[in-house]
């Protein structure tokens, strides 16, 4: 269940079972009317999902980002790994949602000025496969 905080048998920061934290994200999502994937685009559903989700205890912007990266939209996962890179670009220790907003803009620059689209997911994992020492994809 690396989904939910690694190979511990409980939700992070909890003594919560990851499957009762899983359950309890279900029930949140179904009280949200998010029901299959392309409910996630819609942005009143995604917003009291969010809600919903993160009022969970043990799960929070990291796991809600990775489960939406999951189910496919665009989005960043700033984990360990992903903001250690940030940290190393910019050359100082960033918060999470510092190196969100970073990565947001540099994509937005790149998009701009390159005249490029690119995608947050693969550039996520890019990175994270970088940054852990795993070889990049073919």
């Amino acid at each position: 269940m690396q989904f939910f905080g690694g190979a511990r048998n409980t939700a992070p920061g909890t003594t919560k079972l990851k499957a009762d934290a899983c359950v309890e994200a279900a029930r949140g999502l179904r009280q949200a009317d998010v029901n299959v994937r392309a409910d996630l685009r819609d942005p009143n559903r995604v917003a009291t999902a969010k809600a919903k989700w993160r009022a969970v205890k043990g799960l929070g912007q990291q796991s809600w980002s990775y489960f939406t990266m999951l189910a496919g939209v665009e989005d960043w996962k700033v984990d360990t790994w992903v903001k250690r890179f940030v940290d190393d670009a910019v050359g100082r220790t960033v918060a999470a949602t510092e190196g969100r907003a970073l990565l947001d803009a540099a994509i937005e620059r790149l998009e701009r000025d390159e005249s490029v689209r690119l995608s947050k997911r693969a550039i996520d994992h890019a990175i994270w496969r970088s940054a852990s020492g795993r070889p990049p994809r073919p």
